[in-house]
């Protein structure tokens, strides 16, 4: 029965792929943790610090400590606001090389990762895992 046991089995894949996608970080000074914010950002081109913590579910002041180092390597700038309290923040041009190279490295381990997997069967993980995002962040 421990075979079925969800939360010991996420760790088995979690950890081993977070520290493989670290090692290919390092070269840009960054984590995994700071990618998803790159990540967030170019999906959605100028956002707040507040969107951000609410999509990543981490607290205000980890996102804003992980945006400040992003500025200090020059991949995110402030923007202008009509809201003078609102930070929003977009990619600079550097940011948007640096988030293409990592893709291209991401995208072909994620292949390599993905391999013997089907299209269909990611489809219905990648849906799985949203169900499980929802119920751990509504209970």
């Amino acid at each position: 029965m421990d075979e079925l046991n969800f939360f010991h089995n996420f760790l088995l894949l979690y950890r081993p792929l977070n520290n493989v996608l670290n090692k290919k970080l390092e070269e840009y000074n960054l984590f995994t943790s700071q990618w998803s914010i790159l990540f967030y950002i170019n999906k959605y081109e100028n956002i707040t610090l507040v969107e951000i913590a609410n999509h990543l579910y981490v607290e205000r002041p980890t996102i804003t400590r992980a945006v400040l180092k992003l500025e200090e390597l020059n991949y995110i700038e402030q923007i202008q606001s009509n809201n003078r309290r609102e930070k929003r923040i977009q990619l600079t041009p550097l940011g948007q090389t640096v988030y293409n190279d990592i893709r291209k490295t991401f995208d072909n381990y994620q292949q390599q990762v993905l391999a013997g997997v089907s299209d269909e069967e990611l489809k219905k993980m990648i849906h799985l895992m949203g169900t499980i995002r929802t119920n751990i962040v509504e209970n």
